[in-house]
């Protein structure tokens, strides 16, 4: 599992600068968010489950990112299983 995370720092944003985050439904038919980057928001979404995307921009915008993933570790298994690398 797959967790998204942005916090947009853009002061006095401009709709008509657009950039604006698109959350659709999982069967990726309908759009069910549209987010202005305007500073203070938060997104937190499950990235693997819900189509988005980031509609082009016609101004800088800056945020800042983070990706969680979710496993099943437990104390006698890892998960991912490590891999060897030869």
């Amino acid at each position: 599992m797959l967790i998204s995370s942005v916090l947009y720092l853009n002061a006095d944003w401009q709709a008509d600068r657009r950039g604006e985050l698109v959350i659709y439904n999982e069967a990726d038919t309908e759009e069910v968010a549209r987010v202005m980057p305007e500073i203070g928001k938060l997104v937190i979404i499950m990235s693997e489950q819900l189509p988005h995307e980031v509609l082009p921009m016609l101004h800088p915008r800056a945020s800042v990112t983070g990706w969680f993933h979710c496993n099943n570790t437990t104390a006698t298994t890892i998960d991912p299983p490590p891999q060897l690398i030869y």
